[in-house]
């Protein structure tokens, strides 16, 4: 083997070289690494809650640690100002699947993230989001708050109450509701019998309206109802549209604002045996929970009926402000969901069972193609309802939107799992143009027929 002897002064000098190029390389890696992180090959992007005309570049901060880039943006939708989108700046929010599939740790530091570092909501401290937010949501009817595809709540969409259900009204008093319902629970009258499952005539004195808004604040609030509520989701292989995208940020935020206004009610307005013994003696929970179809006897108070479900304080308080003659509670049916089911059926004791028992409307709610007979049986109800002193009103647009519209399902009685739909439904058109060709028809019938005709045509599903 030969060896190359090399002078002490050459290995020095290579040495030196070395070092002298690995600091530069250092020194131009640094001063270009802030501008690559910030843009990280997009456009930059405004923090969450601002909304200026144009988006400045904002200098970032010398903490690593602290937020060091921009997750991907999405192309901007021209949202209306005032609404949600718009007053949460959702258009500088990043991709939601991207910000779900990546480490909490990393996402956290992203300009745009909707978050802080411990999770809060950054949109939620503007006044103008929040006050988009409660705009919104005070209107809108628990029942219908992620259940707008539920066939269950259908009723909810199609009859207009004169007092209707919303979060506003809810949330208006609930200390003041709570005392109520206490009230009510101490006076024997309100505590129905068997031999009186219901009195519409306590409505005002047993305060029915009060015991329904307290039982969804107990729902929504004590319950984990805002976590079991209904949300659409669209994964990342369904390729969401943005519109789908933003929609899916909403949901989280109006998610949030119902959960703060759960936390700043007192902790004593839960319905617990531990607070209210001599409460919770009328409204527990059911203990039995067989379904093998027999009678089972449930007290409550002096009230006895009879189920094969354990149900919620909520549930119970549900029933019973139908049974008083709430006609919000009166609309009110079991709900299957994949987080969560209820089981409350106010229907079946409200000012309007008689509507929301029949076949008609039974058969009406589940989402199958039109037919003339499904739509002269819900317009045969809709026709003997005005000849009564409910004075009951009625959502056309839902109505021709629910019969009118694909897709459908035809849900086998036995197998509860959806048939093929028929290759070719029946237009509403057809279906109306059979209803004409009846020579049974009354003049009021004729009437419900026009409008029915005349929605559809204006909603554009008639055809």
């Amino acid at each position: 083997m030969f060896h190359t002897r090399r002078p002490r002064w050459f290995w020095s000098g290579s040495i030196g070289l070395v070092v002298v190029v690995a600091v530069v390389l250092v020194l131009w890696n640094t001063n270009r690494r802030p501008k690559m992180e910030a843009t990280n090959g997009v456009e930059p992007v405004a923090q969450a809650g601002e909304h200026s005309a144009s988006t400045v570049m904002q200098p970032l901060p010398a903490d690593p640690l602290l937020a060091t880039r921009a997750g991907a943006p999405l192309p901007p939708i021209d949202f209306p100002p005032g609404s949600i989108e718009d007053a949460c700046g959702l258009n500088e929010f990043p991709s939601r699947n991207e910000h779900s599939d990546t480490d909490k740790e990393e996402r956290y530091k992203w300009v745009n993230s909707p978050f802080n570092t411990e999770g809060e909501w950054k949109a939620l401290e503007s006044q103008e989001c929040t006050e988009a937010l409660e705009r919104y949501i005070s209107g809108v009817n628990p029942f219908l708050w992620g259940h707008t595809e539920s066939i269950r709540n259908g009723a909810f969409a199609f009859i207009e109450l004169e007092n209707p259900l919303t979060f506003g009204r809810v949330f208006a008093d609930p200390e003041g509701d709570f005392a109520r319902v206490q009230e009510m629970l101490s006076r024997p009258e309100c505590l129905l019998t068997q031999k009186t499952p219901y009195n519409w005539d306590l409505k005002d004195s047993c305060h029915a309206e009060a015991l329904m808004n307290y039982a969804i604040i107990h729902r929504f609030c004590f319950d984990e109802g805002v976590w079991n509520r209904d949300r659409k989701y669209y994964w990342e292989e369904d390729n969401p549209t943005p519109e789908q995208d933003r929609f899916m940020w909403r949901e989280g935020l109006e998610s949030s604002w119902v959960r703060h206004k759960c936390e700043e009610l007192d902790s004593t307005l839960e319905f617990t045996r531990d607070q209210y013994p001599e409460l919770h003696q009328f409204v527990q929970p059911r203990q039995n929970h067989s379904t093998n179809g027999t009678l089972i006897p449930i007290l409550f108070g002096k009230l006895k009926h009879f189920t094969s479900k354990a149900q919620s304080p909520s549930e119970i308080l549900i029933e019973l402000a139908a049974r008083l003659g709430d006609e919000s509670a009166g609309l009110t049916d079991h709900f299957v969901g994949w987080r969560q089911s209820y089981f409350e059926k106010g229907y079946m004791f409200g000012r309007l069972k008689g509507f929301l028992f029949s076949p008609h409307w039974r058969d009406l709610r589940a989402k199958r193609e039109p037919s003339s007979k499904r739509l002269f049986g819900v317009l045969f109800l809709v026709e003997a309802a005005q000849r009564t002193e409910t004075h009951m009103k009625f959502n056309w647009d839902w109505l021709a939107e629910h019969l009118c519209t694909a897709p459908y399902e035809d849900l086998s009685p036995l197998m509860m799992e959806p048939k093929e739909p028929p290759a070719e439904p029946k237009s509403c058109r057809v279906v109306v143009d059979e209803l004409y060709a009846r020579d049974d028809l009354s003049n009021s019938m004729l009437k419900l027929i026009d409008q029915f005709a005349r929605t559809a045509t204006e909603l554009d599903v008639y055809d």
